[in-house]
């Protein structure tokens, strides 16, 4: 079994939900919207707060609508642990919406966790378009606006120049390795 530290477990955002959704499809990893019975829906958290339970339970005698629960492969759950134990205390709520990641919770978690940082990476820096959008391209932007002190020929001096002479006569690792033994 994949266990995941609880400080691990994600923490989705309504408004990335799409963005998530699409990016998990372009990766190649299987996400599916179910229905599953609250029963079957498994725990990763230890620590409840009926406040937060009793608010869930007022949302859904109000509306009824609450976003939906992320889960792996296996039910345990990812994102919505209270609203889950909220479902579960009543008999009036048969089957839930969940989205159904299909990986083990630890890889689960993982990749979960690095979408939602990578969309709010752009959101703080500005980054529009998903499919532009580099890690890099920001980075070299940062460093393009540092002024750097232009590069100057250091001299090494005459022993400096032996030995780095000597340094290219002898045989490398490729050198060896690209020959043919006859």
């Amino acid at each position: 079994m994949h266990t995941v530290s609880e400080i691990w477990l994600p923490q989705v955002k309504g408004e990335n939900v799409n963005e998530i959704l699409q990016e998990l499809r372009d990766s190649g990893i299987i996400v599916k919207s179910v229905m599953v019975e609250p029963s079957y829906l498994k725990p990763l958290q230890k620590k409840v707060s009926e406040t937060k339970i009793d608010d869930i339970n007022s949302v859904i005698d109000d509306d009824g609508y609450l976003p939906r629960t992320w889960v792996d492969a296996n039910n345990n759950i990812l994102d919505g642990h209270h609203r889950v134990y909220a479902y579960q205390s009543r008999p009036d709520i048969d089957k839930v919406e969940c989205y159904k990641i299909f990986l083990n919770s630890k890889d689960a978690c993982r990749i979960l966790n690095k979408i939602q940082d990578r969309i709010d990476f752009k959101r703080e820096y500005g980054i529009k378009s998903p499919s532009t959008f580099s890690m890099m391209d920001t980075i070299q932007q940062e460093l393009s606006s540092v002024s750097q002190p232009p590069q100057q020929a250091q001299y090494l001096g005459p022993d400096k120049e032996q030995e780095q002479e000597k340094q290219k006569e002898k045989l490398n690792f490729n050198d060896v390795t690209n020959k043919v033994v006859t």
